[in-house]
């Protein structure tokens, strides 16, 4: 049997070996069916762990994109907000606006960014221009609503694959049950053959992996 630590695919590699010697044996034929499904489900699942750890890193760029380009708004409605106020930072219609200015806004993380820039809509709002309610820029707006969906989506992908990875290791272990029965029954057909009975599996050999599948996803949700 491979280390605990080897990645799926080599453990889907130590059944198929298996799996094609139980098939070209008459003796053993009627022990395919279960170690089939058990390396068709871990074949799966794993398959479904390499999707949803795409569909994170994607939601995650996605993330880090939308977070840059609110930063740049907000930066864009300070340097707008400086220049009516003929450029001093310590005018009191800039600072209503921008009470510790924009860098107190961009470099929180996203999540209080986006509620500090809900506040900063809610000032210009209260701002004056002619003789009604002066709207707040609609690039700040838009870029808020875009880092709120991607936020979103990234949670929505962290719990997904969470789940996944937990599927997959319900699965890896499904897969070792069933080698062990098959080697189980293996040696009570050939009680006298150890040799016979471990031609069935490849011989194991050392695998090194950076993570084990077991390990938890560590959410980048700011």
């Amino acid at each position: 049997m491979p280390q605990e630590t080897a990645s799926s695919a080599v453990l889907r590699s130590y059944s198929v070996y298996t799996l094609a010697r139980l098939k070209a044996d008459p003796v053993t034929a009627d022990l395919v069916d279960g170690l089939d499904k058990a390396q068709t489900m871990l074949q799966g699942a794993a398959a479904a762990t390499d999707a949803s750890s795409d569909a994170y890193l994607e939601a995650l760029a996605a993330r880090d994109a939308c977070d840059l380009a609110l930063d740049s708004a907000v930066v864009r409605a300070g340097l707008a907000a400086l220049q009516v106020a003929g450029n001093r930072r310590e005018s009191a219609s800039y600072r209503r606006l921008f009470p510790a200015g924009t860098t107190a806004i961009t470099t929180l993380p996203l999540a209080d960014e986006i509620v500090a820039v809900r506040l900063l809509e809610g000032r210009l709002a209260e701002e004056t221009e002619g003789t009604g309610p002066k709207a707040a820029p609609p690039a700040v707006v838009a870029a808020r609503q875009a880092a709120e969906a991607a936020l979103a989506r990234l949670s929505e992908t962290t719990l997904t694959q969470g789940a996944a990875r937990a599927a997959e290791l319900t699965a890896r272990e499904e897969w070792r049950r069933v080698m062990r029965k098959v080697f189980g029954e293996l040696t009570v057909r050939f009680p006298d053959d150890r040799r016979q009975v471990e031609s069935y599996f490849r011989a194991a050999r050392v695998v090194h992996t950076d993570v084990t599948v077991s390990e938890p996803v560590t959410p980048a949700v700011a």
